[in-house]
């Protein structure tokens, strides 16, 4: 790895703007590089290093740029070089490689609405697997968890625009209230979380969503809200309930998808 790629890696962890590194890992036939070239992707596609040139190189850009834009933490891509065929550089190799694609410096921060019980061990989990956790609760007395990077006690109105709300950020809603619930979610229609879940009964959630839909909120937004929050796993506790919430989230962090989440409360 050449040290042009190692500080554009560092950079994008200290500054958190997520870029790619591809790493050639497989090869067959004839090919223009070696296992372990690697070539240094960011968003608008400004590129250090080289994976062979041509359609090849490309190709990994342009698949590179797509991982970022989806959020998504990596990607193992097969090309192949047909010997038949050529591109407008000229490569008439006729074997095939594998590149493997992995973000670098993507956010991981989790904004939990409520310092409630479950709220709280929530937080301490996430803290413990390396999230940023801040804090929404406007509750008199409500102190800030230990386990807080940033702790808001605006009204909600006016915290949620000083909430980061874009892709690499989790959600998790369960404030005192399912009315407060519905209040969170109905200002977060329109903002693009990578995840949003809600502390909910499956039948509860079906009575706020009737709400919201008749008060505007987007039926596309109501959707990607998972609720009831968490993976499936028996849990009772408010610690054993933040386990299969954050289980959801850094499941849907490393890209895998959860079956269900059915944690009635």
């Amino acid at each position: 790895m050449t040290p042009e790629i190692i500080e554009a890696m560092e950079r994008s962890i200290r500054e958190r703007v997520p870029g790619v590194l591809c790493t050639v890992v497989a090869k067959n036939g004839s090919t223009p590089c070696r296992i372990g070239s690697k070539m240094w992707v960011e968003k608008n596609g400004t590129t250090i290093g080289t994976v062979g040139g041509g359609a090849l190189e490309r190709e990994t850009i342009s698949k590179a740029q797509k991982l970022l834009s989806d959020d998504r933490p990596h990607e193992m891509m097969e090309y192949r070089l047909e010997a038949e065929s050529s591109d407008t550089e000229g490569l008439i190799c006729g074997g095939s490689t594998a590149i493997f694609m992995e973000a670098i410096g993507r956010r991981r921060d989790l904004v939990i609405f409520g310092a409630g019980h479950v709220g709280r061990a929530v937080g301490t989990i996430a803290s413990l697997c390396g999230y940023s956790v801040i804090f929404w609760d406007d509750r008199d007395g409500i102190t800030a968890p230990s386990s807080c990077s940033k702790f808001v006690n605006l009204p909600l109105e006016e915290a949620i625009d000083t909430l980061p709300m874009e892709p690499g950020v989790s959600v998790v809603i369960c404030t005192w209230a399912h009315g407060k619930d519905g209040d969170v979610v109905k200002l977060l229609d329109g903002r693009n979380p990578s995840y949003v879940g809600m502390l909910s009964s499956k039948k509860k959630a079906a009575t706020l969503w009737e709400t919201l839909e008749k008060e505007g909120v987007s039926k596309e937004h109501l959707e990607r809200i998972h609720t009831p929050i968490g993976l499936e796993i028996g849990a009772g506790s408010p610690q054993e309930i933040a386990v299969a919430i954050m289980a959801e989230i850094i499941s849907n962090d490393s890209g895998k998808s959860s079956s269900g989440c059915p944690s009635a409360i």
